[in-house]
Parts: C-alpha cells; structure tokens; sequence
C-alpha cells in the first residue's frame, strides 16, 4: 500500500510539471533539429588500391601518414581551404581501411567534388609515397657490392687456413704412420708367441699364413715398387730369424728402432691422439670454410637479386579505381539526433520536475 502511495505520489509532482517537462524536451529537440539541420552536408568519396607487393600492415598506416597529407596539400593548393591546409586535419578528413587486397581510402568533405579531388589525390600520392618508400628500405647496390667483397676476403682467408693448416698437420701421413706402426707391432707380437712357443702349441701353418699376411701388407704398404723376397726356406715353414729379418726392416723404414712392443703401443696411442686433435682442427676449420662460402654465394646472389628487382620493379600498391564525386551525401544521422534529444530532454525534465518540488517544499 505504501509502495502505491508513494508511486502516486511521484505521479502527482509529474503530472503537476509537466509544462516544465514538455518545455525542456521541447527545448532539447528543437536545438538539436536545427543544429543538424543547418549543419552542411556531408559528402564520401572513395578510391581503392590493390596490395601487389609488401606487408599489408605497413602498407595500411602508410596510408595516412603526415608526409602525404603534406604532399597531397601542396598539390591541391588553393583548391582547399585555409582550414584543410593543416596535415592533422586533413588526415583526420581520410580513412584507411583494408579489404582483402585491396585498401580503399575514403574521404569526407562538405563539397562532393573537393572530396573526390583529394581522395584521388591522395592515392595517387600514396602510390608514389609507398614506392619510394620500398625503394629506401631496400640495400643499395653498393652496400651489397661491399657485402660480397667482405664475405669474399673472409672466405679466402678461411681457405687459406685450411689448406696451410692441411699442409703443416700432414694428417695423411701420420694415418700412414699409425699404420705402418700396426703392423710392426702385430709382427713384434708374433715373434714374442714364437719365442714363448716352447712346446710348439701354435701350428706352424698359423705362423706361416701370419706372417706372410704381414709381408704383405709391408710390401703394399711401405716398399711400394720394392719387392721383397721371402727367404725360400719360409715357404713351407717361417723360423724366427724370418720374422726378425722382417721387424729390422719395418723398424728401419718407419723409424723406431730399439722399441719394446709396449712402447710402440706407447707411441701409437700418442700418436692416435694427436691424429683425432688434426682431424677436429680440420673439420672446424673445414666448417668455417664453407660457412663463409655460403655467406659469399649468399651475396652474390642477393646482387643478381638486387638488379633483377631494379629492372622489374613492382608497385607495392596499385591504383585499381579512382574516386568519383558522390551524387547524395551519406546517411544522415538527423532524425537520430533529435530522437536522442528527445530521450536527453524527457530525462532533464523529469529531473527538474522533481528539483522544483524539493525545493518548494523546502521554502
């Protein structure tokens, strides 16, 4: 019951104002009409371009950067008015917008001529804009020259370092060393079972099938043209003095005479290390060779490139249509403006209805 008296009671101070309310709405919609019905019509005129080449991201806030508005200022001259001669607010008078390939540029003018003019004005000067713009991210001929000629040095000086590295290492001769060592200690380890062979426990056809195994290899190996002629009493049996024989001249040739076997294998496990240590230093050395190889075919090639995007160079943007002077302005947005008025003055109104009455009750 209270909730009805109360509703009455607001009902009451509404309907005691209301020529208050009406005024005030009255008010609203009537300034508003006529502001939006005096103000000048607005006219669209649009122009698009294709994205042919380039990021379309950068292609797009290209296209409404200050240095062409300045442009498209100086080329419209005192086809604009004082007002539209400063490059904010002509950029703020253009849109930018992206349509799958295509960016269409729209501007908004009063006049439905001066509207076209600039939009088309403004698009050709893009074009230009965006060109030279490619143009000046993109290396010079020169830089790229001097590029090629760098990477050129380095990769000779790495193939110089490899090959005086090759030279001094002598990585083949030391694997021929190892060898060669091998064999002399496998025929050293022969001679020791011979000589610890007391009860012939080892068939002599083993012996004899060893040791010629080792002749052999001795005679490919490291007499390479020399021929080396078994004693003829070795040919059915090999006596210790034929295995002697054979480590004395595998011992003169390669060098370490007066060695026990251990310290051959001493040597040849040094040696081993010595010829893994080369063969890293070689393939680093190998790797940065062909590293700066690639850099150098890289820059040549970037100049076959460069002079090929010189002679066909491709418009990052292309005028595709050209804007024409619009017939009708856009939408109007009147009738819209003076129902949101209407809403804005009923409002006011109710709450100076209410303001009005506090106030007397007050006094």
């Amino acid at each position: 019951m209270e909730d009805e008296i109360d509703l009455r009671k607001y009902i009451n101070v509404l309907l005691k104002h209301w020529k208050l309310i009406v005024i005030i709405t009255g008010i609203a919609v009537i300034v508003a009409g006529l502001i939006s019905f005096l103000l000048p019509p607005v006219y669209e005129a649009k122009a698009t371009v294709l994205v042919t080449a380039g990021d379309q991201n950068t292609l797009l806030e290209l296209a409404r950067s200050p240095q062409v508005a300045a442009s498209v200022i100086d080329d419209m001259g005192n086809r604009l008015d004082p007002r539209e001669r400063n490059t904010g607010t002509l950029v703020g008078m253009v849109q930018a917008k992206a349509n799958g390939s295509f960016i269409e540029i729209t501007v908004r003018n009063s006049n439905s001529q001066k509207a076209a003019d600039i939009a088309n004005s403004w698009v050709g000067t893009y074009v230009k804009y965006t060109t030279d713009y490619y143009l000046r991210i993109q290396p010079s001929v020169q830089d790229i020259e001097e590029q090629a000629a760098a990477a050129l040095a380095v990769f000779q000086e790495k193939q110089k370092a490899l090959a005086e590295f090759q030279e001094s290492a002598s990585i083949d001769e030391m694997a021929s060393q190892i060898k060669d060592m091998e064999l002399l200690y496998n025929v050293m380890q022969l001679r020791e079972q011979v000589q610890n062979d007391s009860s012939r426990e080892i068939p002599q056809e083993v012996i004899q099938r060893a040791f010629y195994q080792y002749q052999a290899k001795a005679y490919t190996s490291l007499f390479a043209g020399t021929y080396i002629a078994p004693n003829s009493s070795a040919i059915t049996s090999v006596s210790l003095n034929d295995i002697d024989n054979l480590v004395s001249i595998l011992e003169k040739k390669i060098g370490v005479e007066s060695q026990s076997p251990d310290q051959l294998l001493q040597a040849i496990n040094s040696l081993k290390t010595k010829l893994e240590d080369a063969c890293l230093t070689k393939d680093e050395l190998t790797n940065s060779k062909d590293t700066a190889r690639k850099s150098y075919l890289d820059a040549v090639n970037k100049i076959t490139a460069n002079e090929i995007s010189l002679k066909t160079t491709v418009l990052p943007v292309r005028l595709v249509e050209q804007a024409l002077p619009p017939d009708s302005p856009v939408h109007s947005r009147r009738w819209l403006n003076i129902g949101m008025a209407l809403v804005l003055g009923l409002v006011v109104g109710v709450f100076a209805a209410f303001g009005v009455e506090y106030f007397r009750k007050a006094t």
